[in-house]
């Protein structure tokens, strides 16, 4: 497995001023993959923000861990509160949170059996719950809403709490016991432990380890955005552990996510710039191009001047060539003389002969 480098992130998702623009410019630099462990308020304001920062296109992963898949624990789909006489801000909002729920996996825990989400028996129990709930709590559930996690947990749980009884009572009854307390606390835990207990065909089945602590399915699931369905990408076992795969991911680039983005890490390719960044950059290489055509006139004209300079004009490095010229020619008759004039003629010296 290569190395992954994981870098931590904290912030007060209560303030209200918190300005996750801020913030995911360095998350976007610095990975491929996002986890949010969080609230739904501050994961919709967090995708919000990653949705202007054209991060919502496929290039990254964004996971959330979701407790249970009710109101109770945050509103995990892309509604928005209303926003009031501003129902084009909202619209906006709900627009850029469909595109990024397309990027998001979210990780949650399995009380339904794959298959059974719509069995007969199992809605005849939801709806027995929902009117005790309202009778009794009262709680009331709007039209559409999913039922709570809570007494779902609990059937499940006293079922397997009725079944250990039941086994200690007959435990009881064929090792002559008269009493619970010579029954012995060690072997009543030897009843919970390392077991799995299978309350109804329609739920998950409750799995103890070694340890008493509780073990349960876990799935990764992937909101469908035209229907609003979940899909169960994956799911790993409680006792196995091991994840198996049921439906493709569907995602808006390709998959598995490549290890750079389309737009590059810091939004430098040309085709995911926005219009005010295009016109910086063409006012940027307009005015480059506008100063080296300047500086070619420039050169171009002084060479111009240069070699078609009026004749009468003078030229002070040609007058000092002048002045400097018959000294040159004089040095050189006054060499050949003295070639010619090996006996020291004073009628060949070079004035004589320049005056010739």
């Amino acid at each position: 497995m290569p190395n992954v480098q994981v870098n931590r992130f904290v912030f007060d998702s209560r303030k209200v001023g918190m300005d996750y623009g801020e913030l995911l410019p360095v998350l976007k630099d610095s990975g491929r993959v996002i986890f949010y462990l969080g609230h739904a308020q501050p994961l919709h304001k967090l995708l919000i923000a990653a949705a202007e920062l054209n991060m919502t296109q496929g290039d990254y992963v964004f996971l959330a861990f979701i407790p249970f898949r009710h109101a109770s624990f945050g509103n995990f789909g892309w509604a928005v509160p209303g926003n009031g006489s501003n129902s084009t801000s909202n619209d906006n909002e709900v627009l850029s949170l469909k595109m990024a729920f397309k990027c998001l996996l979210v990780i949650e825990p399995l009380l339904l059996r794959q298959g059974h989400e719509d069995d007969a028996n199992l809605d005849g129990m939801k709806n027995r719950w929902m009117k005790q709930s309202r009778e009794l709590d009262p709680t009331i559930y709007r039209p559409g809403e999913t039922m709570s996690p809570h007494p779902m947990a609990t059937y499940i749980t006293m079922m397997a709490f009725a079944e250990v009884v039941e086994e200690i009572r007959q435990d009881m009854l064929t090792s002559s016991m008269m009493s619970l307390a010579e029954f012995g606390g060690r072997r009543m835990a030897a009843h919970f432990m390392n077991r799995t207990f299978r309350a109804t065909e329609q739920t998950e089945p409750l799995t103890i380890d070694y340890a008493g602590e509780r073990i349960i399915p876990m799935a990764v699931t992937q909101i469908d955005t035209k229907t609003g369905k979940v899909t169960i990408i994956l799911v790993q076992d409680a006792v196995q552990l091991k994840l198996r795969s049921q439906e493709q991911v569907v995602w808006p680039s390709a998959w598995p996510v490549r290890d750079r983005p389309v737009c590059g890490f810091h939004g430098e390719a040309v085709e995911c710039q926005t219009s005010e960044i295009r016109f910086r950059n063409v006012v940027i290489a307009a005015v480059v191009a506008a100063l080296m055509v300047i500086l070619w006139i420039i050169v171009v004209a002084r060479r111009q001047v240069r070699e078609h300079r009026l004749w009468w004009e003078l030229d002070p490095d040609a007058l000092l060539q002048q002045r400097t010229a018959p000294r040159r020619a004089r040095s050189v008759f006054e060499t050949v003389t003295a070639y010619f004039n090996p006996c020291g003629d004073p009628r060949l010296n070079a004035s004589s002969f320049m005056s010739m």
